[in-house]
């Protein structure tokens, strides 16, 4: 195996607690050739001290501080300085197995992915993490648009390992309060589909394997129940729609993700009384049908249930139903949710 740099990326705001767990994680990995760059994103508790005490032990750890503007200006913070052929971001109050990296970049060598990704498992406090497998098998990843693709493959940046080239001029897109992850990915894939060009190259790889340690706070912001935070990813993939240089079935894959979206995050919104979702809702909605009418690029069933459910949306839910009877757990749960029998917080970003 080679020894290529690997620049870690670790966006900190708040999370003493957590930090000496995560970035222990880091610095003991089998694969030791890193350059970890911990973010100070104005954290008020200890963690930028803390930062500054590993960086004095570890040559390795570079450390940005900075006012707080977000974990999207904090990652793109450290992705402004990194140097290595491969980038990991790894957020700070998660961790990782021994394992992690070397397993990744082994991955990416054999196969010339530029993408190499992996399922994570979501840890609470008193959870038994297993040990990674350093033999794993691997999927490769023809389409990351598709509904046959693992979700984790296209919604966090998180457990994944890219190569610098794949994301040299990408950013993270400032001011989203929802769904960063997703839009960064969405824009790399959209640079590697447009790159293939039939070659049969290799550009992402999936492990089906659970190796990432995801800490599930309930102080987590992707835990609150804010319907409103969701409608920022789907204006941004609309606005994908909109680039004519895109190819055609990245754009098809932008309209079908966006649709998918207003479906969810409109039956969410099923459990607010917030007048102002309900007309963004209603915009998406026109927003997607001029798309639609203007590229044609989704087929005739899926813009069908679309507009069921903006017509009919009893109708909709009874098809749902039928098809996912769990779904009539999830409203439960959200309606709990609601009443405030399990109360969120959000003191993150």
């Amino acid at each position: 195996m080679g020894d290529s740099l690997i620049s870690v990326v670790v966006p900190i705001y708040n999370v003493e607690p957590y930090l000496r767990r995560c970035v222990d994680s880091i610095i003991g990995q089998s694969y030791s050739n890193l350059e970890v760059i911990l973010v100070d994103d104005g954290s008020p508790d200890q963690s930028g001290l803390i930062c500054d005490e590993y960086a004095e032990k570890d040559a390795r750890i570079k450390v940005i501080h900075k006012p707080n503007g977000g974990i999207s200006a904090a990652r793109n913070s450290g992705l402004d300085i990194a140097t290595g052929e491969y980038i990991g971001f790894v957020d700070s109050d998660d961790w990782l197995p021994l394992e992690y990296f070397e397993i990744l970049m082994k991955v990416a060598q054999n196969t010339g992915a530029e993408v190499v990704a992996c399922k994570y498992m979501r840890v609470k406090d008193d959870d038994s993490v297993p040990r990674a497998s350093r033999e794993c098998k691997y999927d490769v990843i023809d389409d990351p648009f598709s509904r046959n693709v693992d979700g984790v493959v296209k919604r966090v940046v998180h457990s994944k390992l890219f190569s610098s080239k794949s994301v040299y001029d990408i950013r993270f897109t400032a001011g989203l309060t929802w769904g960063e992850d997703t839009d960064f990915c969405y824009k790399v894939f959209s640079r590697l589909l447009g790159e293939k060009n039939g070659t049969g190259h290799c550009a992402i790889v999936f492990i089906p394997q659970e190796m990432y340690y995801y800490y599930q706070r309930s102080s987590s912001i992707t835990h609150a129940l804010d319907t409103m935070k969701k409608v920022d990813i789907i204006y941004q993939l609309l606005s994908y729609v909109n680039i004519e240089e895109n190819a055609f079935d990245t754009r098809k894959s932008y309209l079908s993700q966006a649709c998918k979206q207003i479906l969810s995050t409109r039956h969410e919104g099923k459990f607010s009384a917030n007048k102002q979702f309900t007309e963004e809702c209603k915009n998406l909605f026109k927003q997607s049908r001029n798309f639609q009418k203007k590229y044609k690029l989704i087929g005739k069933a899926e813009w069908f249930l679309l507009n069921l459910f903006y017509l009919q949306p009893w109708l909709y839910r009874l098809y749902r139903i039928i098809d996912d009877p769990t779904l009539l757990v999830w409203e439960k749960n959200q309606k709990s949710l609601k009443r405030g029998k399990c109360e969120q917080q959000n003191d993150d970003w």
